[in-house]
């Protein structure tokens, strides 16, 4: 294949450099390549979004009907591009639909019967420091309620 466009790539892959290199592709797709290469010799680690980032390319370049490939990896790297490639591959790139009607309004019923609990709960503590703590003799403990209120910002 006469018609090869070869990057090589450095160092550590991680977000911020396969952002880079996948702008790079999709920015200024040489004329007349039919096959991308990524040359990773020199790289010393990847991370998951790193091998995120290489899985992308590969569909953006197979989504283009081109051959893409990674050459010279090193046996880390490689091994570690397989264990994730499984889980990433078939991940769509399509951002999720919006909840629907039912949806919203069962986050809604869930997110109100959240905070009912939550008042409730509140509710309980104060009828029982106002009226049954001091009947039982427990004191309110002043120092523990200052550094309580001064931890809400109440000053």
């Amino acid at each position: 294949m006469d018609n090869e466009w070869i990057i090589e790539v450095t160092g550590f892959l991680n977000n911020r450099k396969g952002r880079l290199i996948y702008e790079q592709i999709t920015g200024e797709w040489k004329k007349g390549v039919d096959t991308l290469v990524l040359d990773l010799k020199t790289v010393t680690g990847v991370n998951s979004m790193g091998g995120a980032w290489i899985m992308r390319i590969r569909q953006h370049v197979h989504a283009r009907g081109l051959v893409f490939s990674c050459v010279n990896l090193q046996s880390h790297v490689e091994n570690y591009l397989r264990m994730i490639a499984p889980v990433v591959s078939h991940l769509s790139l399509k951002p999720p639909k919006p909840p629907g009607f039912f949806e919203s309004l069962g986050a809604a019923f869930f997110n109100a019967l959240g905070e009912s609990r939550e008042v409730l709960k509140l509710m309980t503590d104060s009828i029982y420091w106002t009226f049954i703590a001091p009947v039982e003799g427990k004191r309110i403990r002043w120092a523990s309620l200052f550094e309580e209120l001064h931890e809400m910002g109440v000053r």
